[in-house]
């Protein structure tokens, strides 16, 4: 390696880049549709969005799978869930 190399490494929260990613799109169906068509090129079997205006139980026993659970206790109202079964790669 030369002197002059300086390493470097992006660091970005996940949350963070999540923001980032939605602002890049325009308002409408769109930033649904991709979510969507990622749960169908991960070939999900379920896939479900969630919208929680008011913090009330709805997201909680819709999502409460156990991997969610945490998330859904975490977040504030208005809360949009979007969940599928599947790894997208």
């Amino acid at each position: 390696m030369s002197a002059d190399y300086t390493p470097f490494e992006q660091r970005e929260s996940l949350t963070t880049r999540l923001r980032n990613v939605l602002r890049e799109y325009t308002m409408g169906p769109s930033v649904l549709q991709e979510f969507l068509q990622n749960a169908d090129d991960a070939r999900a079997k379920h896939f479900a969005l969630v919208l929680d205006l008011e913090g009330t139980a709805t997201a909680e026993v819709a999502l409460s799978n156990g991997e969610m659970t945490g998330l859904v206790e975490a977040t504030r109202p208005p809360s949009l869930f979007v969940y599928n079964d599947a790894s997208f790669r």
